[in-house]
């Protein structure tokens, strides 16, 4: 079977489900990547079928920048644009709801994680959680009484319908301060700071609003995790984790950063090994439906990354402690 007979093969197969996601969602990033994944999955699939060669599978398969090649390029829009888009995709649902096992067995990780770097003493103290989206930490707190900042209004609609008891702003992190007299012991950013459009201001927001006992908890992905890495031996240009984030902290890089805008690192985990993530230009794309969609493999690489040092992790977590500037 030669490329033009596979690719006709997945054209047929999935060209319903393609038009229907796109007359209900219409052209977004969302859909683009649930057309990959649906001709990822079929290839593998048809592989098995017909023993076709490997090449000419993988030939048919778009890769990552190519289906991305018309997404908006976040790190020159406006603060504005971005609310913007963003609204424009919570208006018709969760604007991440594309949940692979990957994604939502790592983000349950994540939660234990920060749970377990926040001291004891400051777990039923009141929160800010910066990046609230829909929900933010309180899906996992042990209570409500939090202040969720997250830049799209129709997220803070979404979030205040399933949780009226928190108290959530419209803001980016940049432009936003507290109510005077206002100060919080604990801030909590997860899997934000790699969509701000200036960290450093963002930073000093926080830090701002933080009393002299505070910490703030912090992850976001890890530019040197292993599948970085591989990827640089092997000559890959690895993508982004997504097309969202303005910028992607390596792991000295980002404690670094925080440090300069008045934080210590007083402690660091790592979340899951992805050794082989996005690699599949050179390790065929078996590797990736095996890191994106099999259950025991992304718990195997959840165990591991419990014990590896955390700069290797594909996710890096921090507790950082407040001091004076």
């Amino acid at each position: 079977m030669n490329q033009s007979a596979i690719e006709e093969f997945l054209d047929i197969e999935i060209a319903l489900v393609i038009e229907r996601a796109k007359e209900e969602f219409g052209p977004s990033k969302s859909v683009d990547v649930l057309c990959r994944y649906l001709r990822m999955l079929a290839t593998v699939e048809l592989a098995s079928k017909v023993g076709a060669d490997r090449a000419v599978l993988e030939a048919a398969v778009k890769e990552p920048g190519e289906v991305m090649s018309n997404t908006p390029n976040v790190e020159s829009m406006s603060t504005e644009q971005i609310r913007a888009m963003m609204d424009e995709r919570y208006a018709v649902g969760d604007a991440y709801e594309l949940r692979l096992p990957f994604d939502a067995l790592r983000g349950t990780e994540i939660y234990c994680v920060v749970l377990d770097l926040v001291p004891p003493s400051l777990r039923h103290c009141r929160a800010l959680d910066v990046g609230s989206s829909t929900a933010g930490i309180v899906r996992f707190w042990p209570h409500q009484d939090i202040v969720g900042v997250e830049i799209s209004a129709e997220a803070v609609k979404a979030a205040r319908a399933k949780f009226p008891n928190v108290d959530y702003r419209v803001a980016s992190i940049e432009d936003w301060s507290p109510h005077p007299g206002e100060h919080f012991s604990l801030a909590v950013a997860v899997e934000s700071i790699e969509h701000w459009q200036d960290a450093g201001r963002g930073l000093d927001a926080i830090h701002d609003a933080m009393s002299p006992e505070g910490m703030l908890v912090l992850t976001t992905p890890n530019r040197d995790s292993l599948h970085c890495r591989i990827g640089k031996k092997l000559g890959i240009t690895v993508p982004k984790i997504s097309y969202d984030h303005v910028h992607e902290f390596g792991y000295r890089e980002l404690i670094e950063c925080v440090e300069q805008h008045g934080f210590v690192c007083e402690e660091s985990r790592g979340v899951h090994c992805a050794p082989y993530w996005a690699l599949e230009e050179k390790l065929g794309i078996a590797v990736r439906e095996l890191t994106d969609n099999d259950v025991e493999v992304n718990n195997w690489f959840n165990d591991v990354g419990r014990s590896m040092p955390a700069e290797y992790a594909f996710i890096q977590c921090h507790r950082f402690s407040w001091k004076g500037r």
